[in-house]
């Protein structure tokens, strides 16, 4: 694993989304602090800039990151090691969660819990690259800075992906090549209840920001 002094590389992987391939949200409960799974349907993807947002609910949005799948993850008895090996790139989101009624327990269909799209970065790291849990950034609001951390405060992430491939062996499927992992609870959710510029800034692999425009508001500028 390099350190922070030798430069990054830069990944070919293809951005989540292209060639028909979805993924899964990973996301801690607000009630009991488990880990929650939900499938993301590749249509859910956007390289960030204006995204239209429901006008009624809750509607929220916070940091996360997406790692890339780069060879097959069979369960059951899949571990830590075996879900490292496989990730081949890492990249910055922005998810924007609309929960018709605020909760964040609905696991189901292709939405993930309450996931109404995830932004990604153009950018991506090697995964061997760079300590996810070293990874810091910045969350800015409004052009105000909201939050701030690193990825470490996801901890147990990997067992959760690891348990998804256990869940996933039981009904004789795989994780496969391609497939997104988004990462999310980071940090708090913000919600949004106006028109808003919201910018995430991942170390060494840079901003992303998207303009949330709540239905009922009009178009951005």
């Amino acid at each position: 694993m390099s350190t922070d002094a030798q430069p990054p590389r830069l990944h070919a992987t293809p951005p989540p989304g292209q060639g028909g391939m979805g993924g899964y949200f990973f996301v801690r409960s607000r009630r009991d602090g488990a880990w929650r799974t939900g499938r993301l349907s590749p249509a859910r993807y956007v390289t960030g800039g204006a995204v239209r947002v429901p006008g009624s609910g809750v509607v929220r949005v916070e940091p996360a990151v997406v790692l890339t799948v780069g060879r097959t993850i069979h369960g059951p008895g899949a571990g830590a090691v075996d879900v490292s090996d496989a990730l081949t790139a890492i990249r910055s989101a922005l998810v924007i969660r609309a929960d018709p009624d605020g909760a964040d327990e609905g696991i189901g269909g292709t939405s993930g819990p309450g996931v109404h799209a995830v932004a990604v970065s153009a950018r991506s790291l090697a995964f061997g690259d760079v300590d996810p849990g070293l990874l810091g950034f910045t969350v800015h609001a409004a052009g105000a800075l909201w939050a701030s951390g690193a990825v470490a405060a996801a901890t147990g992430w990997i067992d959760a992906v690891a348990q998804l491939a256990d869940r996933l062996a039981t009904a004789g499927e795989d994780l496969p090549p391609g497939s997104a992992l988004v990462v999310g609870s980071l940090t708090a959710t913000l919600p949004v209840t106006e028109q808003t510029t919201v910018t995430a800034t991942f170390a060494r692999i840079g901003a992303l920001t998207v303009h949330l425009n709540p239905e009922t508001s009009g178009a951005i500028a």
